[in-house]
């Protein structure tokens, strides 16, 4: 190397030495660079696997979401193995026992008792419509009710109820005319009618599978509405409310409505389609009628303003 003036001049050496550093300079960013590439990639492969499995569970958890809220059909293989992984999130359905057709007021051979129902052709077509020994009804039910198999329990409950509500299709009476379907003729027309309808198929189908209930004709001072309530006998309410919570995603201290009797102390749960879900608030009414259709009995009732019934005997 040589220097004139300002200039410094390189050897055919010095130049080579230069090169030499300039390619190993570049070598060693082309290696860092490299590298720097490779845990990029591996970094997006594992970033990307861990998105996956977020992904996977998020859709998981939307399966769920969608099939305790009923918007998924429940009689098929992937819903049934989804309800078997699903029993670490809902406690398991609690047995509500049958045969507790205990009554307020019993009907007892040596008591005629003029029944109100057969006084009027438009209450006696309640009863009839409540064919929950049809074939069709039969089958419908079990097959929903298959999704929480085992002795009768509030699981069937729910599923019957949600199933029903989902499907439905809320369709008027003709005109000057109480129009009451049968429950086998509801579905067969694919859930379409309107509210008296609708309770007498969900009153139907949970009778047709062992269950007891009561359909309730009630009115205020402007309207009337009818629907369902399902007797759960004497069964710890604490289980009940905890189940039907847990269920539908209400707050621990929301109220689930329920009626007990005063003598018998069965509880009934209301099924409401107003109510969106077994247990939620009652239609508000002041008096009514009430069919036992396993009895194919009925009987007016007054409520107060603390909530209480007070049943009128015919």
């Amino acid at each position: 190397m040589a220097k004139v003036g300002n200039i410094i001049y390189l050897n055919g050496l010095d130049l080579a030495k230069a090169k030499f550093l300039k390619y190993m300079t570049r070598l060693f960013l082309y290696s860092i660079l490299s590298i720097t590439c490779l845990v990029s990639v591996s970094s997006c492969r594992y970033l990307e696997e861990k998105q996956q499995e977020s992904d996977a569970k998020i859709d998981s958890t939307s399966f769920r979401q969608q099939l305790l809220e009923g918007r998924i059909e429940p009689v098929n293989t992937e819903v049934m193995k989804h309800l078997l992984q699903m029993r670490n999130i809902l406690p398991k359905p609690i047995t509500i026992p049958v045969n507790t057709f205990e009554r307020e007021n019993p009907i007892t051979g040596a008591v005629a008792i003029k029944d109100p129902c057969y006084d009027n052709p438009e209450r006696k077509k309640v009863l009839d419509g409540c064919d929950y020994t049809s074939t069709l009804v039969r089958n419908t039910a079990i097959q929903i009710a298959a999704n929480n198999p085992g002795p009768y329990n509030i699981g069937q409950l729910c599923d019957l109820f949600d199933y029903t509500l989902k499907n439905w299709t809320y369709i008027n009476d003709p005109i000057m005319f109480n129009y009451v379907a049968k429950a086998s003729e509801s579905i067969e027309q694919n859930y379409t009618g309107d509210c008296d309808d609708f309770a007498v198929l969900i009153g139907s189908m949970i009778m047709s599978i062992g269950g007891e209930v009561r359909l309730n004709y009630a009115w205020n001072d402007s309207a009337g509405h009818a629907f369902v309530e399902a007797n759960l006998g004497r069964i710890p309410l604490s289980s009940i409310k905890h189940y039907i919570r847990q269920r539908y995603w209400l707050n621990f201290n929301e109220t689930v409505y329920l009626r007990r009797d005063l003598k018998t102390q069965n509880v009934w749960l209301n099924m409401d389609w107003f109510a969106k879900h077994p247990g939620g608030p009652y239609y508000g009414h002041d008096h009514g009628i009430r069919f036992f259709i396993a009895y194919r009995h009925c009987e007016s009732f007054e409520v107060n303003t603390d909530g209480q019934i007070k049943v009128f005997d015919h």
